[in-house]
């Protein structure tokens, strides 16, 4: 484990009270935006442009205002008993979550946000605490009162030293940004996860096990293990969706670990395609079975089955829907989209002379003699919505015989 906050405070994860008190009060001093502002500026190259230096002194700003955020936050967790043995055993992420403790669940940790707030609480206790010394000490011992009481907090007789040699010292004598404790966040790294439509559909579990490089203790040296991460794909889940492991990448000295995304990717069906929730089985048919009826049998990807029985002729563009037999909506859990069966039909490629006769019979206006008009004065309708589950005729039949013979 990466004891990210001792290392911002530039700490060992041994350091006392103490020791964690003087290093942030130095590093508050430093990054402390209102007290940087009365420092002496490095001078600027007199090449650079005023952009340049416009842009210049907006980074050096925002990194200090970070680093004095991320040190007040690292204070306010390891001058706490309880947030400090949480963080220690547990990690940042169940200090910030929260976890089951031996009374009951312990609230996540989130940190106030107001760095100021933090210096004038440690600031604040030192006043109260220097007054009321004073008014138990005579006044020949005030001064060693206060002498005592800066060497407790501070570990020095003047705690406004190293205040002062801030302000005199240009920004160059400083220590470097890695010695602070500050490391950049290196880049996300995406990798793709490749699902089906039967993931997609039923949600699915995967645990993934990926190399990573570890920090040894000393600090420097590091060492490869293996680690699983566990994914939980929702019923419903789309394509190019994301799920973020934050700082699971390989560890190093002078970087934050990175960010793991994960990008799923749809794998095509053989059967089916989606379109938003809804999903599309494509049926080809002949052109018999286009005019005198077609029964589609339909596997569902939950392993059900069941028929679609068609009476109706089939013309371009017609489809039929059934309801609710479609993807799980993300969004809306237990609500589905639809199974939308759209129809092609395959002519045939010759017919001999009585073929066509009879087809022609069979077809032509002329020869149509009905009194309700000529077999293409009724059209159906484009799309037809069927319940969610149709049984075929052929079936209701055998059970009425059966019903029948009994």
């Amino acid at each position: 484990m990466v004891y990210e906050f001792y290392r911002v405070l530039g700490i060992p994860k041994d350091a006392t009270d103490e020791e964690i008190k003087k290093a942030y009060k130095h590093l508050a001093l430093f990054y402390n935006p209102k007290r940087h502002s009365r420092r002496p500026k490095t001078p600027d190259d007199p090449l650079m442009s005023k952009k340049e230096k416009a842009m210049k002194e907006m980074t050096e700003e925002l990194h200090r205002a970070n680093m004095y955020l991320s040190v007040s936050e690292a204070y306010d967790i390891l001058n706490d008993p309880q947030k400090r043995a949480i963080y220690d055993q547990f990690g940042e992420r169940a200090l910030k979550e929260g976890l089951v403790g031996p009374d009951g669940f312990i609230a996540p940790y989130v940190y106030h946000g107001d760095p100021d707030a933090t210096f004038k609480s440690v600031t604040n206790f030192i006043s109260v605490f220097i007054n009321k010394e004073f008014i138990d000490c005579e006044s020949l011992q005030c001064l060693n009162c206060m002498l005592n009481i800066s060497r407790q907090f501070f570990g020095t007789d003047n705690p406004f030293a190293e205040l002062v040699a801030a302000a005199c010292a240009p920004m160059d004598a400083f220590v470097s940004k890695e010695s602070q404790g500050f490391r950049p966040k290196d880049q996300p790294i995406l990798k793709i996860l490749p699902i089906t439509y039967e993931d997609a559909y039923n949600g699915a579990l995967r645990k993934i096990l990926l190399p990573k490089r570890y920090v040894c203790g000393d600090g420097s040296s590091l060492e490869t293990r293996d680690r699983v991460l566990t994914l939980q794909i929702p019923p419903g889940a789309v394509d190019e969706m994301e799920f973020n492991f934050p700082n699971e990448g390989d560890e190093s000295p002078s970087m934050q670990p990175a960010d793991i995304i994960f990008r799923l990717q749809l794998q095509p069906h053989p059967v089916f395609k989606r379109e938003v929730n809804n999903l599309v089985q494509n049926v080809t048919v002949n052109l018999y079975e286009a005019l005198c009826g077609v029964i589609v049998p339909v596997n569902t990807l939950d392993g059900r089955s069941f028929r679609v029985y068609n009476v109706h002729l089939i013309q371009p563009g017609y489809e039929k829907l059934i309801k609710g037999e479609g993807m799980p909506i993300l969004e809306e859990p237990g609500r589905k989209g639809d199974l939308i069966i759209r129809f092609k039909v395959r002519y045939p490629n010759k017919l001999d002379a009585p073929q066509r006769q009879q087809l022609k019979a069979a077809l032509d206006p002329q020869f149509q003699t009905s009194p309700g008009g000529t077999i293409y004065d009724r059209k159906p309708p484009a799309t037809l919505v069927i319940p969610k589950k149709c049984i075929c005729p052929e079936v209701e039949e055998e059970k009425k015989d059966e019903m029948s013979n009994e």
